[in-house]
Order: C-alpha cells, then sequence, then structure tokens
C-alpha cells in the first residue's frame, strides 16, 4: 500500500487496485481498474483554488445546464442552492498542466427525503478512458458510507437538447 502526495492509499491486487481518498471527514474507498489507474493518478479532494477551472470544464464537457455563458457566480449559486460544501462534496483531477481533467460533485440532500445529488464532468479529451465510471463508483461508495437509499443527478444539456 503507498500514500501519495494527494491524500490517496492505492493498494495494488492483480487487476485492480482498490483506493482511497481522505480527506473529506470520510474515506472513500473504490475498486479501479489497472488500466485507468495511471490517468486518474492526482484525482482529490477539492480545494479553493479548483474554483475557477470547474465552470470551464463544465462547459467543455456540456454538463451544466444551457446557460451561456455559464459562470463562476453561477456554479456558485448553483452550489448554494444545492447546499454544496465543496471541500466534502467535489471531487477533482487535475490536468498536469492547466485546468481539469474531471469533476465529481456528490451531496448529501435531506429534504424531503435523504439522498446523494451527484454530478460528473470529464472533458471530452478525456472520454472513454474509464474516468466518469472510477468517479460514479465514488459517488456510489459514498452514498453506501452515508447510508443514503437513492443517488440523483441534474439534467444536463447533453439530455435536453
Amino acid at each position: 500500500m503507498t500514500t501519495n502526495s494527494d491524500n490517496s492509499t492505492v493498494a495494488c491486487g492483480s487487476d485492480y487496485v482498490h483506493r482511497t481518498i481522505d480527506g473529506r471527514g470520510e474515506t472513500m474507498t473504490y475498486q479501479q481498474d489497472l488500466r485507468a489507474d495511471k490517468l486518474l493518478t492526482g484525482l482529490r479532494p477539492y480545494v479553493a483554488s479548483d474554483i475557477d477551472r470547474v465552470p470551464a470544464l463544465l462547459v467543455a464537457s456540456r454538463a451544466c445546464p444551457p446557460v451561456e455563458p455559464f459562470t463562476l457566480r453561477e456554479l456558485q449559486s448553483r452550489w448554494e442552492r444545492w447546499h454544496v460544501a465543496p471541500e466534502q462534496d467535489v471531487t477533482v483531477l487535475p490536468h498536469p498542466t492547466e485546468g481539469l481533467i474531471a469533476y465529481s460533485r456528490a451531496s448529501l440532500i435531506t429534504d424531503p427525503t435523504s439522498r446523494l445529488s451527484m454530478e460528473i464532468a470529464v472533458h471530452p479529451d478525456f472520454r472513454g478512458r474509464g474516468i466518469g465510471s472510477a468517479l460514479y463508483r465514488l459517488v456510489v461508495e459514498r452514498a453506501s458510507n452515508l447510508k443514503v437509499p437513492h443517488i440523483t443527478a441534474p439534467p444536463t444539456s447533453k439530455f435536453l437538447t
């Protein structure tokens, strides 16, 4: 088992690694296909300096409602409406040189029923490599850890057009 600089640990098996991410007040563990492991190196909890890069990724991936242009203020407003605590609810995969490769949000909603509201975005240049699947497994693991029976996702422009 190794611990990376991003507070994640990786335990290698034959075909999969079990990856653990700390930093949300909970430990997230999911099984990750080794073929995608190198690409997912660096997956980490959101930090405040990521805020400027999230809207651009959401627009590029078409993961935001059809509002043009999608701004930082609109992202903050959306997070307020959904009671998102970014440091707890958001995970990012930074690009080695600039921007973000991927983002996931999994925020607990308790009114009127408990559910985990999720959103996943992967930059189009990095699709088809297992990143979105790995992020979804993180969301499912978080729902399991929180003992939440439902996972919901907002409609995106991809589904509206």
